[in-house]
């Protein structure tokens, strides 16, 4: 990471095989710390004024960006670009939530013996248990932002390139694979047996909870307007709010095509997505926006797909299904 500000942790990329030293693990003063001191507080003796030296630190800023753009600067409390988040690494977050996702699984089967202390209980385990599941959870975080993002690059009036530009299409549904492959198929890992036994942890809402609140910021009017903006702007070239809903309904309910059972974790999930996309349709009259249309359309395509298979399922499947489409329909016909 170029700078201590980015409140990168720990190198939650780095790999046993990499065999990287303990400088290389931590948090440490990076060359955008250095670059920025220079800026602020470099004295010009031949310069009268502060007015004086705004051409020569344009020229440093400019000779810099050229040289490693890691000298970009970016804030985090631009809600959608994806590029400027806090605690990340990189500039893939979906490589680097592979990666960082890979080392909660090497340490998630050693809480017990990693945490134990003689004559003492399970605290210390079900503490690390949250903070290996809230880690896990930033790293969605960091992947999700991808989707209906937008970069926003600060620029001065005399300079061409565009300040607004909308995350690539292919960065986004790489975004959407990475969340069907870490988090809509079950992340079993997160369930161990013997963690649940001794520190009584629940896997299954944790999960679910993680898996919904992931959904609630993907089904939101503020990303589906954003990829509606994006569509209305570049045309075919942009990755569509109907593109994301068909992405997710592949995922999520797969098993309307595979005919496998849904178990507990998988309906916990799609009772969440017809949650969302019910909300999604009912924002008040007053924020007109046409993500309610697409909703709507959604979960009329969805109660088609539910009915043509349900018949053929049985048990807490069938229970589960009959469900949905009870609740689609009430959604989408409400009972006055």
């Amino acid at each position: 990471t170029p700078s201590i500000m980015d409140y990168a942790r720990f190198n939650y990329i780095a790999q046993p095989e990499d065999n990287i030293g303990e400088a290389g693990l931590f948090p440490r003063i990076g060359i955008y710390d250095n670059w920025s001191i220079k800026w602020g507080y470099t004295y010009f003796s031949d310069l009268n004024s502060s007015e004086d030296e705004i051409p020569v630190l344009d020229k440093w800023v400019t000779q810099k960006l050229a040289e490693d753009k890691r000298y970009t600067f970016g804030t985090e409390t631009d809600p959608s670009d994806p590029r400027n988040q806090n605690e990340d690494l990189g500039d893939n977050a979906m490589l680097a939530g592979a990666y960082g996702i890979k080392n909660l699984q090497r340490i998630l089967p050693n809480v017990l013996s990693w945490t134990r202390e003689s004559n003492k209980d399970y605290t210390n385990a079900i503490t690390m248990y949250a903070e290996i599941t809230a880690q896990f959870n930033r790293y969605i975080g960091h992947v999700i932002k991808n989707v209906g993002g937008i970069y926003t690059t600060p620029r001065k009036v005399e300079e061409s390139a565009s300040v607004y530009e909308h995350t690539p299409a292919n960065i986004q549904k790489e975004a959407i694979q990475f969340l069907d492959k870490q988090l809509f198929i079950t992340p079993l890992w997160l369930s161990d047996k013997e963690l649940i036994q001794k520190a009584g942890v629940d896997p299954v809402n944790t999960i679910g909870t993680i898996q919904r609140n992931a959904l609630g910021r993907l089904i939101s009017k503020f990303t589906v307007d954003k990829l509606l903006q994006n569509e209305t702007l570049n045309g075919s070239a942009a990755y569509t709010a109907s593109q994301m809903f068909d992405d997710l309904k592949k995922s999520v309910w797969a098993e309307l095509t595979s005919a496998k059972p849904i178990d507990i974790y998988r309906r916990n999930l799609q009772k969440n997505y017809v949650n969302a996309v019910i909300g999604l349709m009912n924002v008040p009259d007053g924020a007109a926006s046409d993500a309610t249309s697409v909703a709507r359309l959604h979960l009329m395509v969805l109660r088609s797909d539910i009915a043509r298979v349900v018949t053929s399922t049985s048990g807490l499947t069938k229970a589960h299904l009959l469900e949905q489409m009870y609740k689609i329909d009430n959604a989408l016909n409400p009972k006055k």
